[in-house]
């Protein structure tokens, strides 16, 4: 397997870009994209990691995870809002009034507004201090037989995961599969850049089950939400709970069905 392009090229275009779009936070928008290359960045690193650089690279990762978690309130606050929203313009009746009538208390609910508002004030300089200390090194060490024996790990990983999960399709599970899809997602976009079809469909079909497993994942996340939404009144938590819980089943079937082309 040969990469199109080197890996300190690909990092030094994600720090660059990670840059320009921490100026624009605390956008919702701004926030999206920056831990969105934060987990490239960690997915190239992941794919780098050998043991002679092993020392500098779980370092950096450590960084970069710390950046991502200072944003992760913000992030999982946007995530809901916007499932919310989405699930109340594409749902139809009851089921369209139930999620109408939830997404006010996303804004009152004192276990979301308040950490995901003090998540957004971030200082720029930590990011630049982090981009300052990017092991390039190990970047420029690369091999294309190491990250080609990085790629069959995670693809032996996913395929493990997808199997666990056809067995006990779990929110926990389906998570872990997530984060292993997204590695391999990355791989393409970042190292093998190609104008190919059967390419350019790969990309189209991690991309969405990405996306699916990312939507059940924020499912979970709202449910949890409910257990302590004390201001929630108890028929439309019931009713809200039911819903998300056949949401989950149809994504869980999607998940599996797609899963099963690209693994």
């Amino acid at each position: 397997m040969s990469t199109a392009l080197s890996a300190s090229t690909v990092a030094t275009q994600l720090n660059r870009r990670l840059l320009q779009t921490v100026d624009r936070l605390p956008s919702s928008e701004a926030v999206h994209e920056v831990r969105k290359i934060i987990k490239q960045q960690r997915s190239l690193l992941w794919f780098l990691q050998t043991r002679k650089h092993a020392k500098p690279i779980l370092k950096h990762k450590k960084r970069l995870q710390v950046l991502a978690r200072q944003l992760a309130p913000a992030r999982e606050h946007d995530a809901l809002v916007e499932l919310v929203r989405n699930r109340a313009r594409r749902s139809k009746g009851a089921e369209k009034r139930c999620y109408k009538q939830v997404l006010p208390y996303l804004f009152v609910s004192e276990r979301r507004v308040e950490p995901a508002q003090a998540s957004r004030q971030i200082n720029a300089q930590s990011y630049r201090n982090v981009v300052s200390k990017t092991p390039l090194s190990a970047f420029e060490c690369a091999t294309d037989r190491s990250v080609a024996m990085a790629y069959k790990r995670v693809f032996k990983r996913g395929k493990r995961l997808l199997l666990s999960v056809k067995r006990c399709p779990d929110a926990e599970a389906l998570h872990r599969l997530r984060k292993q899809v997204k590695h391999r997602l990355h791989f393409h976009k970042l190292l093998l850049p190609s104008d190919q079809p059967d390419h350019t469909r790969l990309i189209k079909r991690l991309s969405r089950l990405a996306e699916l497993l990312g939507e059940h994942h924020d499912s979970a996340e709202l449910l949890h939400w409910l257990k302590a939404a004390d201001n929630l009144p108890k028929a439309l938590r019931k009713s809200l709970k039911r819903y998300l819980r056949c949401h989950q089943a149809v994504l869980e079937k999607r998940c599996l069905a797609l899963g099963a082309k690209l693994y």
